[in-house]
């Protein structure tokens, strides 16, 4: 019996394999410089082989990738009124990415917008 639990996704070709299988490669790009991949993908990429990765996963890391390089330049200012902290966050990802609250103390009811 698989156990799900057991199983991660291989971050290259996007398929399920059993933790016993995956592998962490070296990254040029990738925001902690390692990627977990299957060991299939893993052996291609050590002999420098290219498979044939799914296009719209291939579509999809490239979103991903213009996402985090466009940098977003409407960043407001904050003031958090408990622990007199001034931050700056983008008011376009407030309620989508995370919850609007002070990063010092982690507390939400006492910030304002500056």
């Amino acid at each position: 019996m698989d156990d799900i639990r057991r199983t991660k996704t291989c971050e290259r070709c996007k398929a399920s394999v059993g933790f016993d299988q995956v592998k962490y490669m070296p990254t040029k790009g990738g925001p902690n410089g390692m990627m977990l991949v299957c060991a299939k993908c893993a052996d291609e990429i050590k002999s420098g082989v290219q498979s044939k990765v799914p296009s719209e996963a291939k579509k999809l890391d490239i979103q991903r990738q213009e996402k985090a390089a466009a940098p977003s330049d409407k960043k407001s200012s904050f003031f958090c009124g408990r622990c007199n902290y001034n931050f700056k966050i983008d008011e376009s990802r407030i309620g989508i990415s995370f919850n609007l609250k002070c990063p010092y103390c982690g507390k939400p009811d006492r910030v304002s917008k500056r």
